[in-house]
């Protein structure tokens, strides 16, 4: 009898889900995923599959998260994924805080709304 690891399993699960498109599946995965701890594996899987809601998690994740646990994933995100956490992390370094974030969020298709609360400088 194979022995494999819960991530191994979901991984597989999650493969064999996109190769055959079938959504339920997927979805059961990314609800899974989303109830376990975030990591910078799970931005890239949710890269991968397309999981919008993982994908919004594990990026606040990654806008929190030391500086070399991103280093450690770099090279395999998107561009634009890339651009939107090194902003995150801007804004947060430079004291920009926000309630809700302003950006299209062109994975989804839909635009998300902000406001801006505060801006310290000094």
């Amino acid at each position: 009898m194979f022995s494999f690891t819960l991530d191994e399993r979901v991984n597989f699960l999650l493969q064999l889900s996109d190769e055959y498109q079938e959504e339920t599946t997927l979805r059961k995965c990314e609800t899974f995923l989303l109830n376990s701890k975030p990591s910078m594996d799970n931005l890239l899987v949710a890269e991968w599959y397309n999981l919008h809601r993982l994908k919004s998690r594990t990026m606040q994740y990654a806008s929190d998260c030391p500086w070399e646990d991103l280093q450690s994933v770099i090279g395999c995100l998107r561009r634009d994924t890339l651009e939107r956490i090194v902003t995150r992390r801007e804004k947060k370094r430079l004291g920009i805080i926000w309630d809700e974030e302003s950006e299209l969020d062109s994975d989804v298709g839909t635009k998300l709304t902000f406001s801006v609360i505060r801006v310290t400088i000094g």
